[in-house]
């Protein structure tokens, strides 16, 4: 009941949406309005709530269905091919023939498995050329036990060429020709990335394939936007599988995004910019239900559980994001292939190194008495292995992460500079907002930590007073305030935790994209300290200890040096 109700409940606000954005005439509302409460009031034959799934917190517009009252006459079968090992690698495919990866391969048979429950049977199959596709449309195939029918392939179903950008990583390419211009090639309807030239690694490998040798000149592109995908597709949509649809033939296509997205926007009359923010999941099956002139009855329905499809649709929705540092400019099959054992393995080495940074500490803590009062402080053999010591923390802590933190977001802004040289103004403007954030997040770093290392080094040889107590407690919590002003100024300053932020709260609700991978360069500093400078290194203080106690406790500690004290954190219990 729960699952019917929030169904009626997104019908109603995505249409009243439509409606205030002007979107939706007077006729078209009526029609919808019909269809709304055949299926909320279950007037006619169909009952069924359909499974909907959104992406990338795009609003996916309802189809204006013929009449609701009438038992469908066809159904149409769509699968976008299962996850390629370029999909993983986050590489512009189009026309490179690259295999399914192993999640694709599982994807594919899941989709065929939830066909074959459905007890859906084919008299036609169709798919590209390109295996990714075809092996897909295999898994169905051997899953629903039809290998026996026929299977059409052409290359109108191939997906969009993507030209020039063939093989290059998507966070490479947006952080060498700016996100703006990558969004634009990507995204818009009808402007093609650079064209393929003779020069490209992958020109032969394509242009020259066996498979495309029957083509007509001009047939073969060198690129493509949508537009031109869905100019080749359609026509064979029209010529070969909706005359077969027609006849009472069952349908299935296997093929990619976009030549699949040109057969969307053609069923459910969606505009040229509606159809952009489209994002079709990998290897899960979604029917139509179509009336004699092709036209749905009822909205796309997933073949799937819901979690899946969203699931699905969000690493869809994720590929075109800009990594941190390392991922921009460093990209690498290893890194690309991250997995969670992997993650797992990191942390755990961040926390081992974050141990051994911190034995001398350990080694050298005593438990003292002060009357009633215990205090564990660091027991050293004389000055000089206490010069030597705050000589190592203030390097450990402070001079090696401060170093590491600034050569890295140099080299990061070094390489944005260089890639935003020739970009739109939009992206030089980004490029200097990141700017504003690196150096904030150094200045923070620097300000926060300075005092407590400078006086440790000023006072060596001091003897601490009720003065240099209080600015040495002072100090302590400037350096602690860095962990907390640290996530605010991320927080704040970027628009990837902004929208997480936003995600947290109503993501769910409706239908936002929850991905877990950044687009800006704003983590990497929260590592770096973490790894070098960890709350086990850097919990240095005293605590509920008077002036006078560390004054007669200098005189007679064992190193006879008033640093002793300030060392390690000081317990006071009563």
């Amino acid at each position: 009941m729960g699952e019917l109700l929030f169904h009626q409940h997104e019908w109603l606000r995505r249409w009243s949406c439509l409606v205030r954005r002007g979107e939706m005439g007077r006729a078209e509302q009526k029609t919808c309005i019909n269809s709304i409460q055949t299926v909320i009031l279950g007037v006619g034959s169909s009952r069924q709530q359909p499974n909907l799934a959104f992406g990338s917190g795009s609003l996916l517009r309802p189809t204006v269905f013929a009449s609701s009252r009438t038992m469908p006459a066809h159904r149409l079968v769509i699968v976008r091919h299962g996850e390629s090992t370029w999909n993983q690698e986050n590489r512009f495919c189009g026309w490179f023939d690259a295999e399914l990866s192993e999640k694709g391969k599982e994807e594919a048979k899941l989709g065929a498995q939830a066909i074959k429950e459905a007890g859906y049977e084919f008299d036609y199959f169709y798919t590209s050329v390109l295996k990714r596709a075809i092996r897909t449309l295999w898994y169905i195939m051997d899953g629903c036990d039809q290998m026996w029918v026929p299977v059409v392939r052409t290359w109108r179903l191939n997906e969009r060429h993507y030209g020039g950008l063939t093989g290059l990583n998507k966070a490479e390419t947006a952080a060498k020709h700016g996100e703006e211009q990558v969004k634009i090639w990507r995204r818009s309807f009808d402007i093609p990335p650079p064209p393929m030239d003779e020069s490209h690694p992958f020109y032969k490998v394509i242009s020259k394939e066996r498979r495309y040798a029957g083509l007509k000149p001009g047939e073969l592109p060198a690129c493509e936007s949508l537009k031109d995908t869905i100019a080749r597709a359609l026509p064979f949509w029209n010529d070969e599988i909706a005359p077969k649809i027609k006849q009472g033939n069952r349908v299935l296509i296997a093929a990619h995004g976009n030549s699949l997205r040109g057969i969307v926007k053609h069923l459910e009359g969606m505009s040229d910019a509606a159809i952009m923010e489209l994002n079709l999941p990998t290897g899960i099956p979604i029917v139509y239900e179509l009336d004699d002139n092709l036209k749905p009855t009822k909205p796309m329905q997933f073949l799937g559980d819901e979690e899946t499809v969203r699931k699905a649709m969000e690493a869809v929705a994720a590929q075109g994001k800009v990594k941190k540092y390392v991922a921009v400019v460093y990209s690498s099959p290893i890194a690309q292939r991250r997995t969670l054992h992997c993650t797992a393995m990191i942390n755990v080495g961040i926390w081992i190194g974050s141990f051994i940074l911190a034995i001398p500490a350990m080694l050298y803590t005593r438990i003292f008495w002060d009357n009633k009062t215990e205090i564990c402080l660091i027991d050293l053999a004389g000055p000089s292995s206490l010069y030597w010591y705050i000589l190592y923390q203030s390097l450990i802590a402070f001079l090696l992460p401060l170093l590491v933190i600034t050569v890295l977001y140099s080299l990061t802004l070094q390489h944005l500079f260089r890639a935003m040289r020739h970009v739109h103004w939009k992206a030089s403007a980004r490029s200097q907002k990141v700017t504003r954030m690196v150096l904030t997040i150094i200045a923070a770093f620097f300000i926060c930590w300075i005092p407590y290392h400078v006086l440790q080094l000023v006072n060596l040889t001091a003897t601490p007073s009720a003065t240099f107590f209080y600015l040495y407690q002072a100090t302590i919590c400037l350096s602690y305030a860095h962990s907390c002003v640290s996530p605010i100024l991320v927080i704040f300053c970027t628009k990837f935790f902004q929208e997480k932020m936003a995600q947290s709260r109503w993501g769910q609700r409706t239908g936002g994209v929850l991905v877990g991978e950044h687009n800006s360069l704003e983590g990497l500093q929260v590592k770096i300290e973490w790894l070098i400078c960890p709350p086990v290194m850097r919990d240095y203080s005293y605590h509920n200890i008077s002036p006078q106690i560390i004054t007669s406790y200098a005189g007679s500690y064992r190193c006879h040096h008033p640093m002793h004290l300030e060392v390690l954190t000081v317990l006071s219990r009563s």
